[in-house]
């Protein structure tokens, strides 16, 4: 299996005490108007995950609604330490029930650009 690529939509990577969030682009999948997609997030701080448990850091497979302009979590691998080290727990999220992608306290928030963008996916490689 190859390298996954990743592409900086907020923050920087080179910062562990900075809210960064990238996206793999190559990882994209196409079903129709549903957009899969692997994202990952480091947090500058200590937070909480949506089941009540610590985290610093995330790798999750983001599914994206293109109609409804919504994306939720359906996987996730939490780590305790920032830059995806440390003591790691995997969820997997049931169909639905999955949390939506927010990323809380970012300013500009990505969530947007990145919807808007995955869903733009069909429209680039039907030319």
């Amino acid at each position: 299996m190859g390298q996954t690529h990743w592409l900086t939509m907020a923050g920087d990577l080179t910062n562990a005490q900075v809210d960064t969030v990238e996206v793999s682009p190559d990882s994209v999948t196409v079903l129709k108007n549903l957009r899969v997609m692997k994202i990952r997030t480091n947090r500058a701080a200590n937070r909480i995950t949506y089941d009540g448990l610590p985290y610093r850091s995330y790798h999750g497979t983001v599914h994206i609604d293109c109609d409804a302009k919504q994306a939720r979590f359906r996987q996730m691998r939490y780590f305790l330490g920032p830059l995806w080290t440390g003591e790691a727990r995997s969820v997997e999220y049931p169909e639905g029930d999955m949390p939506p992608v927010a990323f809380r306290d970012l300013n500009p928030n990505p969530v947007a650009r990145i919807v808007q963008a995955a869903c733009a996916i069909s429209t680039v490689q039907s030319r």
